[in-house]
């Protein structure tokens, strides 16, 4: 027994358990519990936060430069903001506050803690994702009476190709938040050399079917393989891929199908409208051809054995066992439910009241259609096209590309907002809104991360212009770009999170970046105690 105890305790000590904590409470997705963990620690860590070598580094800066150019904006338009104006404008700020705030403890963690119960925390971490990541698909298994609820289509298609969607890991966010946080811990334990848990978090990973993510990883991977792996490691890198396209052909294949219609678009798509009748459903085309796949085959094979089974009957007697009669996919129980749901009817009365039924020729999709964040760069490209003056600093916070202009709409679609103080910018009104709306608004099946308009860099060139474009490269881009070139682990995990940044709001979240500064700070104290060794 005192043996067990002292396993317990030396595993225990392993750990920096403020540290675990921080990225539990940081990463859920309730903007309530982030700030309230960021605060807290802030508080308890405030005399060892004002220490000037955390205030040195330059990403920590990024942040303020974010705040000052807000500022600037705000002062060139002080003659037309608003009350409602003041109330996004500070709540964007403090947004800004909470990251430089979140970027200074993990600095501080950094600092304080050996590279080794850094690693152990981070490992255990990772683990605790995957492990809730299991759970939830066991979940979604026993409710489904299914193996692979990928496929199955009974219970109104409740779960189907969106299996995945529900995913969400520890965070409780969006599928593709837990994908990126498996997707780093790939990388993270293949730079370790800790195979199998690289395995376990590919398969995690896969699990929550976010193309995107899978397209960007599986680059990342090819990345890795050409130009910077061992043996062991190409070898590991080859099995992964291996699950990748197995995952497509055998889990969920109507998945592979489906992304491909997104990216690629259909010829027989229209969407001009705000919801066109005469859309043809993508997803609902995809399972009506995998199905009908499915028939063919059946058909084919009772074809050629119909004369032997006829034979066959003859022979039978009176006592044989009758079969059970098979589920029929086709009827009403395994068809998808359309229903309106409460937020696209809240969603449509927005737009019948504040959007002309004739959308902007930036939405307007033709024959064929085009992702939205394709559409999304094309209204950003032609606002600044007709207002030059405005590349410079942007539009200004909130009035454009942020979650925070979504959010400030107050119609629950990036959070809660009071309603009293909504804020609708007319820019933002008449390009990204019109075209979240002309997808979300309708069937869900329109709900795709590819037809979303939230991008970090649509973001930083709509709202803070040149300047914050060029502040990102030059303080927070390049102070991760130094440490990955001087520590060769250190550089997939900026390429994969650099294209993260083509969707999402992701420093708004306050989530993954969090996490990918972490890693890299860690790597940086490597750097920093491998050289003080030669020394």
């Amino acid at each position: 027994m005192r043996l067990n105890r002292n396993d317990i305790k030396q595993w225990a000590n392993k750990v920096n358990w403020p540290l675990l904590l921080f990225l539990v409470l940081v990463l859920n997705v309730k903007l309530i519990i982030k700030a309230t963990c960021i605060l807290l620690f802030l508080f308890l860590k405030r005399k060892e936060l004002l220490r000037k070598e955390y205030w040195k580094q330059s990403f920590i800066w990024f942040y303020a430069s974010l705040i000052l150019i807000s500022i600037a904006n705000l002062l060139f338009s002080s003659s037309t903001i608003s009350l409602n104006y003041l109330v996004v404008f500070l709540a964007g700020t403090g947004f800004w506050l909470l990251c430089t705030g979140a970027s200074l403890i993990s600095s501080q963690f950094v600092r304080t803690t050996t590279i080794e119960k850094l690693n152990y925390t981070v490992t255990v971490f990772f683990i605790i994702n995957i492990v809730i990541t299991l759970g939830q698909l066991i979940s979604i298994m026993w409710d489904a009476g299914d193996i692979n609820p990928y496929t199955y289509q009974g219970m109104y298609q409740k779960y189907f190709i969106s299996t995945g969607d529900k995913l969400t890991g520890v965070s409780f966010d969006v599928s593709t938040t837990n994908a990126i946080i498996h997707s780093l811990a790939v990388i993270w334990f293949l730079g370790r050399q800790k195979m199998l848990l690289v395995l376990v978090s590919m398969i995690a990973m896969l699990l929550t079917a976010s193309n995107f993510i899978n397209l960007l990883f599986g680059t990342t991977l090819l990345f890795l393989f050409i130009f910077q792996s061992t043996r062991n490691q190409k070898s590991i890198i080859v099995i992964c891929l291996f699950f990748a396209v197995l995952f497509l052909i055998r889990i969920s294949p109507q998945n592979n199908q489906y992304a491909s219609n997104k990216l690629f678009g259909s010829k027989n798509q229209s969407a001009t409208g705000m919801q066109g009748k005469d859309t043809i459903d993508p997803k609902k085309e995809i399972a009506k051809k995998y199905l009908d796949s499915l028939v063919a085959i059946k058909n084919a094979v009772a074809a050629k054995t119909e004369t032997k089974v006829a034979l066959e009957m003859v022979s039978i007697t009176a006592v044989s066992k009758p079969s059970l009669p098979k589920a029929n996919i086709h009827s009403e129980s395994y068809q998808r439910r359309k229903d309106t749901t409460q937020l696209q009817k809240q969603l449509l009365a927005f737009a019948e009241k504040n959007i002309s039924s004739k959308l902007p020729d930036t939405i307007k999709l033709g024959t064929r259609s085009k992702p939205g964040k394709l559409i999304a760069l094309e209204q950003t490209i032609a606002y600044f096209k007709k207002y030059p003056a405005k590349l410079l600093t942007g539009t200004g916070i909130g009035n454009f590309s942020s979650r925070l202009a979504f959010r400030a709409t107050g119609l629950q679609i990036a959070g809660g907002y009071p309603k009293q103080y909504a804020y609708t910018n007319p820019a933002f009104l008449s390009n990204h809104l019109a075209l979240h709306l002309s997808y979300f608004s309708g069937d869900a099946e329109k709900h795709s991360l590819i037809n979303s308009p939230d991008s970090v860099a649509d973001q930083l060139v709509s709202e803070y212009g040149i300047a914050g474009i060029l502040s990102f490269i030059l303080f927070y881009f390049l102070f991760f770009f130094k440490i990955g070139v001087q520590k060769k682990t250190g550089l997939p995990l900026l390429f994969f999170i650099s294209g993260c940044l083509l969707v999402g709001y992701w420093f708004e979240q306050l989530s993954v970046m969090i996490l990918f500064e972490l890693l890299m700070l860690m790597h940086k104290k490597e750097l920093n105690e491998a050289i003080s060794d030669e020394q």
